[in-house]
């Protein structure tokens, strides 16, 4: 357990302006989440994962025509799949900023 000299240490040379950042991420991640103007339209996310399912369906289930579908299909996999990515790294950013901040902060 640390002194609570060093536990002040720490704490004094933790920088705040890191959680401004978990903030911005934050507003990032809205933005990825938030849904249409007003409130009246669901989040892209949601639409672009609705439209994949019903691509995938139409191909898998239904015997669709695989040539024109598979390369729609596939990119849009990609925009979900780097939505996705995006916000597991903005969610880390803000994870490590609080870790960092209760690891600076002095045991009660």
């Amino acid at each position: 357990m640390p002194s609570e000299e060093e536990s002040r240490r720490r704490l004094e040379e933790f920088d705040t302006t890191t959680i401004l950042t978990a903030v911005d991420a934050l507003d990032d991640i809205r933005a990825i989440l938030a849904d249409g103007p007003f409130g009246s339209e669901p989040p892209q996310a949601r639409a672009n994962l609705l439209e994949l399912h019903e691509l995938a369906h139409g191909i898998i289930n239904e015997g669709d025509d695989i040539n024109p579908g598979v390369e729609k299909m596939v990119m849009l996999a990609d925009d979900v799949i780097d939505d996705m990515l995006s916000l597991s790294d903005l969610a880390d950013k803000i994870r490590d900023t609080l870790e960092a901040l209760v690891r600076a902060t002095p045991e009660p």
